[in-house]
């Protein structure tokens, strides 16, 4: 570091970064949380559409997708910050499986943006959490 005299302290030349304090993810049917942001990611961050989740049962239209903040592999000991459904999925029989892609993004504001999609139906929704606790829901 180097340091900037004044007059009556000196001041270290310091990068600040803005981080997610606790890891931001999505509950499964188990009650397990999948880790889409890490704690300690800077922000602003954007991940990739992970394709990781499926449907719970045959013939099912509609997915609840529960987003979590905290650091526990089981939801029940995290934060919930909210939930949307996915509606509108093929109706699929017991050995055909959905590919629901999840996406999330927080912006430099620390409004987190959740995207979901089924490829196979082209159903897609997106969920909002802005930092002082609103949230709102699109369906596409």
């Amino acid at each position: 570091m180097k340091e900037v005299p004044t007059s009556e302290t000196s001041i270290c030349d310091l990068l600040l970064l803005d981080v997610c304090p606790l890891g931001l993810g999505i509950e499964d049917i188990h009650g397990q949380m999948h880790t889409l942001i890490r704690r300690n990611t800077t922000i602003p961050t954007r991940t990739q559409f992970y394709s990781l989740f499926t449907n719970a049962y045959a013939y099912q239209t509609t997915a609840t997708i529960r987003i979590f903040e905290g650091e526990h592999n089981h939801t029940k000991h995290n934060s919930l910050l909210g939930e949307f459904s996915l509606s509108g999925l093929t109706s699929n029989y017991a050995a055909q499986t959905l590919e629901i892609s999840i996406r999330m993004d927080i912006d430099a504001n620390g409004i987190l943006r959740v995207d979901a999609e089924e490829a196979r139906s082209g159903a897609k929704a997106s969920f909002t959490v802005t930092p002082n606790g609103q949230q709102s829901t699109i369906i596409i």
